[in-house]
Formats: structure tokens, sequence, C-alpha cells
């Protein structure tokens, strides 16, 4: 999918990517994203160049290996764009993400939202450690306007070190250990493994996460995305996940698909239905929600404006439907 996202980083302009073949011809495409600088990066993270000599299996990986890493950059940059944080994670440079905003709704009134994630990449290690703080997200009650500008109060960060064991375009391996302040606070280790498939058209990401809470015990969730491109602006992506915890009762299935479309270069729109079942295989609560994003980038390439109307269908409120509508600014710190 040829995308024009996120680059408002040159407010509009553009930028050719020289280079030969097919290479040239996908990179042009592209606003000014700096496109040969996140090949040549991403070039640089599987191995040095194969030289002409080589067994002709190695430079047959080679090419795959450049061309897959040309053919994931719309994807990549589309979920970027709208802030998803699974594909921000494999990122390896510093990141800092603020979100501010409010959420309203039939049932719970207004709330507001507030949302924070940073990682810090150690330098002269190879860029194989990295600090992070996550997960720093929380829903408060407003009763006044002054409730806007107090802090949050109920949050669960956690904080770390992360060693990535293997990442290249196809797999990525890391290892986080840490400390959770939750209640009651905890440490934790993790074990997260992501590979990448390109059968065909398609972009196929499958991704395992264990977890060990000292209090909570074990986590798994296992996770497969697929997108596919259509035609120029427009891409599907579906997301299954499933998580199962120790200390509960039973598992969490997820499922959602959303619909993309780019509308200019600072600007584009999401439509996604998502369910969630939890406690299965005797759901305590099935939740369904359709929702609309959009989502704008107001300033250069690190502030963003999101409204996201929707309407939610809970099992505990007889499905009843609940709409609701969200508004949030993110500004995003990226060494990227």
């Amino acid at each position: 999918m040829t995308s024009h996202l996120c680059a408002g980083q040159n407010e509009g302009k553009r930028a050719t990517c020289f280079g030969c073949g097919v290479v040239l011809f996908l990179c042009a495409g592209w606003p000014a994203l700096d496109c040969h600088a996140n090949v040549a990066e991403k070039r640089n993270d599987t191995s040095d160049d194969v030289p002409p000599s080589a067994p002709l299996y190695e430079r047959v990986d080679e090419w795959y290996d450049r061309m897959s890493a040309v053919i994931a950059d719309p994807f990549a940059r589309v979920d970027q764009f709208f802030g998803d944080e699974s594909i921000a994670d494999e990122g390896r440079r510093t990141r800092l993400r603020v979100g501010v905003g409010v959420r309203g709704d039939v049932v719970n009134g207004w709330r507001m939202l507030t949302d924070f994630s940073l990682r810090v990449a150690l330098p002269r290690i190879e860029e194989r450690w990295q600090l992070f703080l996550n997960e720093l997200a929380s829903e408060d009650d407003i009763s006044d306007v002054s409730d806007l500008t107090r802090p949050p109060i109920d949050t669960d960060p956690d904080f770390g070190l992360r060693y990535f064991l293997l990442r290249d375009l196809r797999m990525s391996i890391r290892a986080d250990g840490g400390y959770r302040f939750s209640s009651p606070r905890q440490a934790f280790v993790r074990l997260r493994g992501r590979t990448r498939y390109r059968p065909g058209r398609w972009a196929l990401d499958v991704t395992q996460a264990v977890t060990y809470f000292t209090h909570d015990g074990w986590r798994s969730q296992s996770e497969i995305s697929a997108r596919l491109p259509l035609a120029d602006v427009y891409g599907i992506r579906s997301l299954s996940r499933l998580t199962w915890e120790e200390i509960s009762s039973g598992y969490k299935p997820e499922q959602s698909i959303a619909l993309y479309r780019e509308l200019t270069a600072r600007r584009a729109w999401r439509l996604e239905g998502r369910g969630v079942w939890q406690n299965m295989p005797n759901p305590s609560d099935i939740i369904y929600t359709v929702e609309f994003v959009y989502r704008q980038l107001l300033h250069r390439n690190w502030l963003f404006v999101e409204i996201a109307p929707g309407v939610e269908y809970a099992e505990s409120k007889n499905y009843d439907p609940n709409p609701f509508i969200l508004l949030q600014f993110e500004i995003l710190f990226n060494a990227e």
C-alpha cells in the first residue's frame, strides 16, 4: 500500500529515494519520510552485505530481507501513525509518548485519560539494551473543571531493563526484567518473541509473550496480526489475541478488524470493530465495540489529535448500546 502518512515531518515536502530496480519504484512514492534511511537502518539490523561471490542462497536471503524492509514500511508507518504500541515497541531507539484527553459515555459520564510510555536506548552497546517505563495509563472521574489539572490517581507503571537477544526483519526475541508499581507491588520477568511472514500480499506477524510476576504468577499472551493493502490508500488489519493469567479463572480472547483510509499526508481514519470475552469458556462479561477514529498531525511530526466516536455493547448492561466519544492529544518524542 502506497502511504503518505507521517509526511508532516517536512511539512508536506517529498523526498526521492535513489536506488535501483524495485526499491527505487517503491520508495519514490513515499513523502519526506527518509525512506532510504529506514531501509538502510533495517539492513544494518540483519547482517553485513553479502559479497557477490557468496552462494546463491545467501544472496537470495539478502534480497528477501531488503525487499521485506521496503514492503513492510507502509503498514509499520500506518500503525505508528495511529499509535500502535505493538509496532512502536519493536523500535530500537529512544522514544517518549505522552497522551492526555477525555472520554465520555452514557453509562460512566466523563473521564480523564492519561497515557505515558518511555524507552531509553542505552548508548555504545549496539542498541541492544533499553530502559523502559510502560503502562502508565489511567481513567479518572471528572466532577468539575479542576479535575482536568490534577495528576492521575490509579496507575500501574512497569519499570525495567530490556535486552534484545535477536532482532532482524523476520524475527525478534527480547527479555525484560523489572518492577510493577501496582497493588501489591511485584517484580517480573518477561520473554517475548515475534516472527514475520510474507505470504503473497499479506503481512503476517505472530507474537508470543510469557511473563512471571512474583505475586500474580504466570501470564501468557499470544497474538496474530494480519495486514492486507487495498488499492492505494486503503488497508485492512485483523488482530487476534489470547491472554491467560494464573490468577484468573479462565482466559480472554480478543478479536478486531479495522479498515484504514488515508486522506492526506497529515490525516487518516480507521473504522474498527472488536470483541473481548472475559474469563472464557464461561465468560463473566462480553464487550463488543464499534469505533471510528479520526487522527490528524497538528504540528510537524510530533503533535497529534485523535477524535473517536463509537458505541459499546456490554453483556453486563444487557447489550444496551452505550455511545461514547474520545478526544485525545498526543505528543511523541521519537529518535527514529
